[in-house]
């Protein structure tokens, strides 16, 4: 029967492995602690994930993947997922998947960030204020931020730029990008989701303002952050 998860056991011997811990594992997908503890409990990590844990561990995606599949068969040289592991998304998710791109992304504003569902779709190169190399696979509607503040130090530094995939799935404890409704720009928390709520949360445990902020119908999820990149 087919394991709807990545098997635990396997992400825990890579660990092993690479002499490092379940933090690390937190801090380089982007997620707190409390998410990795939660796969651990489930006993795997969602098969959404695959290419980042993948990354992660210095291993292949298909690695992973083919211990959720032990008596899926293939043809020789040929893998056994008809779908890209990063793209392999929760059903439900309002979105339409596009194809995996390597070369570069937009780098724009947190105005055009609050709109980007439309702003992407009539985008020029002109349009952005620089263009950075892609660091993963990521989708066509990919786009960058330069991090503005303090209030998800001191994870994130004023300065910093971070990635955002609109076609990753937005999970408790995944660090997003919204737009609030009458908000003139989107903003960048981690998402918090309990008992069917869901909150944003600023990461800086000095933050002056509010700690959570309840999100329903008055907030639109722009993308996932799946990295950083720190100028130098």
């Amino acid at each position: 029967m087919e394991n709807p998860n990545i098997p635990w056991p396997l992400i825990e011997e890579k660990l092993r492995l690479a002499g490092r811990k379940q933090a690390w594992l937190a801090d380089q997908l982007n997620v707190g602690t409390n998410v990795i503890t939660n796969w651990k409990k489930r006993g795997g990590a969602p098969k959404a994930r695959a290419l980042e844990i993948a990354t992660a561990l210095g291993c292949t995606a298909d690695e992973l993947l083919a211990a959720s599949h032990p008596h899926h068969p293939t043809k020789e040289g040929q893998s056994a997922f008809s779908v890209d592991p990063y793209n392999d998304l929760s059903a439900g998710d309002n979105f339409t998947l596009g194809p995996d791109v390597k070369g570069k992304i937009p780098l724009i504003s947190w105005v055009q960030a609050g709109n980007w569902s439309e702003v992407v779709k009539g985008f020029t190169e002109e349009d952005a204020e620089q263009w950075l190399p892609a660091l993963r696979p990521m989708s066509r509607r990919a786009f960058a931020l330069r991090v503005e503040g303090s209030s998800m130090e001191p994870r994130y530094q004023h300065g910093d730029v971070i990635y955002v995939e609109p076609e990753a799935h937005a999970e408790h404890g995944r660090r997003v990008v919204v737009q609030l409704e009458n908000e003139p720009e989107a903003t960048f928390k981690e998402l918090v989701i309990e008992n069917g709520h869901k909150f944003l949360r600023p990461l800086n445990p000095d933050w002056p303002g509010p700690k959570f902020i309840p999100i329903n119908g008055n907030a639109t999820i722009i993308g996932v952050v799946v990295g950083k990149w720190v100028p130098e």
